[in-house]
């Protein structure tokens, strides 16, 4: 994807659940933009290769399924920062992975989904939220409480696939976004299912086509 869309890619690494339960995912990933934004401050004082190949004034968080999660929350908590000279211009969320107390009906038909069966994904749920909190929490599902930090937002790209569990509540999450003015592409393909960019060659190269023109403010 580097090689594609003509990015250097920052992959963070970030601390765990149920160790770490989140916040603490998204903490990390905010920790991550505030050292881009150090390496921008100080440009002989950090790393060579950011500094010399990096344009902090184009700057996009990317995540795929739960890394997309991260994203949307980090870019929320990225809202209320001071990030100049690092311009953050653009989300790129592909297949986000949201979900909720109510089943979706493509929820309803994942029980035996071969990479996201309904009982795994409510495991994961269990293992990642807060202590106490059920799928209703804003973490899981962002369109109970929308945060005040949205509208404030930069370009959001909503990727999703008809075949994911999640695809039903990927929709719900961009048709809010756009309820609430923030400035949303919304791609959705036919068939597919969650992660397929990473068993298929062939999608994998449409989606690094989608994103190059995002950022190229083609979309």
């Amino acid at each position: 994807m580097t090689r594609a869309v003509s990015a250097l890619v920052i992959s963070l690494e970030y601390r765990l659940a149920p160790e770490h339960r989140l916040p603490a995912a998204y903490e990390d990933a905010v920790e991550t933009v505030l050292w881009v934004q150090s390496q921008a401050r100080d440009p002989t004082g950090g790393d060579p290769w950011v500094a010399g190949h990096g344009d902090f004034s184009r700057c996009f968080l990317m995540g795929s399924s739960a890394g997309a999660n991260m994203a949307y929350h980090a870019g929320l908590l990225a809202t209320a920062l001071e990030l100049l000279p690092l311009r953050l211009l653009g989300l790129i969320l592909n297949q986000p992975y949201f979900g909720g107390v109510e089943r979706t009906p493509s929820e309803t038909r994942s029980e035996e989904d071969i990479i996201l069966p309904l009982r795994a994904n409510d495991m994961l749920w269990r293992l990642a939220l807060p202590m106490g909190a059920d799928r209703d929490h804003e973490f899981c599902n962002p369109a109970v409480a929308v945060p005040p930090e949205l509208r404030h937002l930069p370009s959001c790209l909503v990727k999703g696939y008809e075949g994911d569990p999640l695809v039903d509540r990927q929709r719900e999450f961009a048709k809010m976004l756009e309820r609430e003015g923030a400035s949303v592409v919304a791609l959705f393909d036919e068939g597919g299912f969650h992660a397929v960019e990473l068993f298929d060659p062939a999608t994998a190269e449409a989606l690094f086509a989608e994103v190059r023109q995002f950022i190229s403010g083609g979309c």
